[in-house]
């Protein structure tokens, strides 16, 4: 009762948007009772938002009623959580992270199965508890699964970029190494846009690596500049990337692209 009452007059807005009724949940005489136990403060506040005794009470039993009525249909049953993907997801919309990890956790250990599903149910919340290294685990266990070269191509695409977001510049490599098996689709591709994704993830590892590993940034730059060369209508992503390895390389015929 005394955080009702605090909320209450809390400020104007809470005054009056928090509905008295509140203050009586527990019933007319029994919210009486528990008032009078309270600080002279908190009492008084009370009496003055109800009356001074019961028999003066604002609010009758019967409109107390129609209130708890009104109350139940605007707010229902609470939500019944019945498994634990339902708790999960849950704890994903209210936005409690670490508890949601938890429970993924304990979902892995108790409920997961290495299928498709699995995996995928895995990543959708690993993306969603931003863990790039569970991230990476399902793409990479999924990859095994896709028999299709442009699936193939897409999942490795993804995996180049999780490895660069997580600075692992020689699994990223791979990766880039494992999709130029598939560059005999790159020009079919280009037109569906996932050639335009694996430039982009190309140039990213030219930037990334150039220092480090300048010998394979400059492969994986003759390659991404194969990739993009007679491309149209270029998203701005892929020519900021462009025109990032143009400077750092001097490549005149680059900056033509």
């Amino acid at each position: 009762m005394p955080l009702f009452i605090n909320a209450k007059r809390a400020n104007f807005d809470t005054h009056c948007g928090l509905d008295v009724q509140y203050l009586l949940s527990a019933g007319i005489a029994e919210s009486y009772a528990a008032a009078a136990l309270l600080d002279a403060d908190l009492r008084e506040a009370f009496h003055d938002y109800l009356g001074a005794t019961p028999a003066q009470c604002e609010i009758t039993e019967q409109a107390l009623e129609q209130w708890r009525g009104l109350q139940t249909r605007v707010y229902p049953v609470p939500r019944v959580l019945r498994s634990l993907d339902e708790e999960i997801e849950f704890l994903l919309e209210l936005g409690e992270q670490t508890l949601a990890e938890a429970k993924i956790n304990e979902w892995r250990a108790t409920a997961f199965k290495p299928t498709p599903e699995g995996w995928s149910q895995w990543r959708s919340w690993q993306r969603c508890i931003q863990n790039l290294g569970g991230m990476i685990e399902a793409q990479q266990a999924l990859l095994a699964f896709d028999t299709q070269d442009w699936d193939k191509a897409s999942r490795l695409r993804d995996l180049t970029d999780l490895h660069l977001q997580n600075h692992d510049l020689p699994q990223a490599l791979q990766c880039i190494q494992a999709l130029q098996s598939f560059h005999h689709h790159f020009k079919e591709w280009r037109k569906l846009g996932l050639g335009r994704f694996i430039a982009e993830q190309y140039l990213a590892y030219v930037l990334a690596a150039k220092a480090a590993h300048p010998e394979a940034s400059a492969q994986v730059y003759i390659w991404a500049k194969a990739l993009t060369m007679g491309m149209e209508n270029m998203h701005w992503n892929l020519l900021e990337k462009l025109i990032a390895v143009h400077e750092g390389y001097g490549d005149q015929m680059l900056a033509t692209v």
